[in-house]
């Protein structure tokens, strides 16, 4: 039961990963119960926080990560717009979902 993921209807261990666009793996979290929620477990990492610290500069956020749509948006974070009606947030949306690197199966 501590596995069972019912959205999935399947048993299973999760982990977090960010990727560099050269394939790199830059940051891993895991294994979790599979029922554990994408942001739950993104802020049971840390990343948030090492993200904060790491890519600062002069109180200026430098970098962010492009997640999935479950990830909340933060000084670090970013995720596609939830139900775009303007058409240059649709665009937006369509390009970065095409350079976004799905790895779930």
């Amino acid at each position: 039961r501590l596995f069972y993921n019912g959205h999935k209807r399947v048993h299973s261990l999760k982990f977090q990963s960010v990727t560099c666009p050269d394939g790199m793996i830059a940051h891993l979290f895991g294994p979790v119960e599979g029922k554990k929620h994408d942001a739950a477990m993104l802020e049971q990492s840390g990343l948030l926080q090492q993200l904060d610290v790491s890519m600062r500069r002069d109180a200026i956020s430098i970098y962010s990560l492009y997640g999935d749509p479950a990830y909340p948006v933060r000084p670090h974070t970013l995720a596609p717009y939830r139900n775009p009606v303007n058409p240059d947030l649709q665009d937006h949306n369509k390009i970065m979902s095409g350079v976004r690197q799905s790895v779930e199966w």
